[in-house]
């Protein structure tokens, strides 16, 4: 039997007429593809939003509150004697290459002194995120690394590690950091906005 004749059988089998199309099911206001933003402060209020919606913890600060912040968190810019160190840390501290308003996602590019173990092998990630690095969308800020080369590894991080692999039900953190922090730095001395 070819494969059309069987598709046909099947179809004909559940009362499907196969001329008719089936409609899309509406998409999920949560996933809905946002109109682009234009305006910087808007575009980072969207990023916080959607970032806390997929359980980012979000801390605003100014510039001058940013190493008081990091270390509440308990997040050290020590530097790491080798690649290996990151996985003997609690708290894995990055710089976001970019922040994705569209999804709330943070982009943490590899180097020798960032091993992706900092953002994928602690409990806890903080990724420090500046308003001016955060983009629209994933093909924006894939755009912007390829003018000035892109790393060995990016990682993009949206939420902190679920898994629902035994019997469906989900479980934070067990393949990377049940707890991501964006810690949003903005350049001026305003004062702090909480999340």
């Amino acid at each position: 039997m070819e494969l059309a004749d069987l598709l046909a059988s099947v179809r004909a089998a559940l009362g499907r007429d196969l001329g008719a199309s089936t409609p899309a099911p509406p998409a999920s206001p949560a996933f809905a593809v946002p109109a682009p933003v234009t305006d910087r402060a808007a575009l980072v209020d969207r990023f916080c939003e959607r970032a806390a919606a997929v359980g980012v913890e979000i801390r605003r600060v100014a510039e001058a509150e940013l190493d008081a912040t990091l270390a509440a968190l308990g997040a050290s810019r020590a530097p790491l004697v080798d690649g290996a160190a990151a996985y003997d840390r609690e708290v894995g501290l990055t710089d976001a290459a970019w922040a994705i308003a569209e999804t709330g996602s943070v982009v943490v590019a590899a180097a020798p002194d960032a091993p992706r173990g900092l953002s994928a092998a602690t409990l806890v990630h903080v990724a420090v995120v500046r308003e001016a690095d955060v983009v629209q969308t994933l093909a924006e800020a894939l755009a912007r690394g390829a003018e000035g080369g892109l790393p060995s590894a990016l990682t993009v991080v949206t939420g902190p590690s679920k898994t629902a692999d035994i019997e469906g039900i989900i479980v934070t953190g067990v393949h990377g950091p049940g707890r991501v922090v964006a810690v949003v730095v903005s350049p001026g001395a305003g004062a702090t906005r909480a999340g």
